[in-house]
């Protein structure tokens, strides 16, 4: 992980350098260098990068460009590995804007529900988890098929729900 990590800063130094940091390239460069500080559990780097990336996308793109759509998900994601409470929040309102800019079976929609069901998970919440899994696989079996990668992950978290004594209040009979 770290070479993904050392190849992702000098991609996203090498973006700004040539394009600007207002680049459309840049800012999404940015937004995958903070996706591996998080994936290599480097939470304030990862934090950092993200609220920048969110806030840069934002104010240059436009809320509802993928880029920015996609960093809001990140965002929320790197809230859940700090442990803060504002990433059910975060979480939601980025499901709730990937489905509505992109649509139910976008990839990048698939992976924010994803985000948020980890949240919902984390906050306790498992009955309203169990229902956006089961959704959001049914979407990303119809939209990506069964062996795409956001189809895989989102059931591997549907499955991991289902798995008696995971679930608090799940049935074990």
């Amino acid at each position: 992980i770290r070479d993904a990590v050392e190849l992702s800063e000098h991609s996203f130094a090498e973006h700004v350098r040539v394009l600007g940091a207002n680049n459309h390239r840049a800012l999404n460069a940015r937004h995958v260098l903070a996706t591996c500080y998080l994936a290599a559990e480097s939470i304030d780097l990862a934090l950092s990068h993200a609220n920048q990336a969110v806030s840069d996308c934002s104010r240059i793109l436009g809320g509802k460009h993928r880029y920015t759509l996609a960093a809001q998900a990140n965002l929320a994601a790197c809230h859940l590995a700090r442990g803060n409470e504002s990433a059910l929040a975060l979480a939601r309102e980025a499901a709730m804007n990937h489905e509505r800019e992109l649509g139910p079976g976008h990839h990048n929609t698939i992976r924010a529900q994803t985000i948020m069901i980890r949240c919902l998970r984390g906050a306790g919440l498992f009955d309203e988890a169990l229902a956006e899994a089961q959704r959001a696989a049914v979407n990303a079996d119809r939209w990506l098929g069964t062996q795409h990668p956001r189809s895989v992950a989102v059931k591997a978290e549907l499955d991991e729900m289902s798995v008696p004594g995971l679930h608090p209040r799940r049935a074990t009979n």
